[in-house]
């Protein structure tokens, strides 16, 4: 879902930008419309099951809403005369800036997607050389049914969410990374905060001195203060 939506936004605004580009106007009305819309769209999908709320939305979910405040706030005023003469230019440049906005929008969403889809493929591909029999011999000496993952940073973040999502993995080692797949939006305190659901495969988190003292202070680190409870 995360590189289909991505997908689609990118198109819009491409297909806005050549839309402006043969008309020769800047339709300003059309691409407010169409981005009030695009935003709605996004808000259903996290209440139905097309998206799974976590704090790697929220880069994503701050520009999708402030790209709609500012299409309703064009719709609501009044038009004023506009004497500048249309350029082609200023048209493809504030495309282009667009699509590196909202790259950067996703990346965190798209990064842990890509990262995880990763190592799915490397350990698909170590458990198989492991259990053909007639593979290179290093692949001899592991056994698939104890397999387990380490990251740092976002790369340890990727692994807790591997951890949750895939079968077989026997232990996770997180280097001073957030869990962000634990966390969830409470609409009530207007922040993160931890996922009340058990994680059960056996998680090891390891920090530096500066991450340390964020915990507890920083929300993106929620979750990694309930290994009491969520954690067995």
């Amino acid at each position: 879902m995360e590189q289909v939506l991505f997908g689609i936004v990118l198109m819009v605004e491409v297909a806005l930008a050549v839309y402006c580009l043969v008309t020769k106007q800047r339709h300003r009305k059309v691409k407010s419309l169409v981005r009030v819309a695009v935003f709605i769209v996004f808000v259903m999908l996290t209440l139905l099951p097309g998206i799974e709320w976590s704090f790697s939305w929220i880069f994503c979910a701050s520009m999708l809403l402030l790209l709609a405040v500012t299409g309703m706030l064009q719709l609501i005023r009044q038009p004023k005369a506009n004497p500048r003469v249309f350029k082609r230019s200023a048209i493809v440049a504030k495309a282009i800036l667009m699509l590196i906005v909202l790259t950067l929008a996703f990346a965190p969403v798209l990064l842990l997607k890509l990262r995880t889809d990763d190592m799915n493929l490397v350990i698909d591909s170590v458990v198989e050389n492991a259990t053909k029999g007639n593979g290179p011999a290093v692949y001899q000496l592991i056994d698939p049914a104890k397999i387990g993952v380490f990251g740092h940073s976002m790369g340890g973040a990727a692994c807790v969410w591997l951890g949750r999502e895939r079968d077989g993995i026997g232990a996770v080692l997180n280097l001073d990374a957030p869990l962000f797949s634990e966390l969830r939006y409470d609409p009530e305190t207007g922040d993160f905060t931890a996922a009340n659901e058990a994680y059960n495969i056996p998680l090891l988190n390891i920090y530096s001195d500066d991450v340390w003292k964020q915990l507890g202070q920083n929300s993106a680190y929620a979750a990694n203060q309930t290994a009491g409870a969520n954690f067995r």
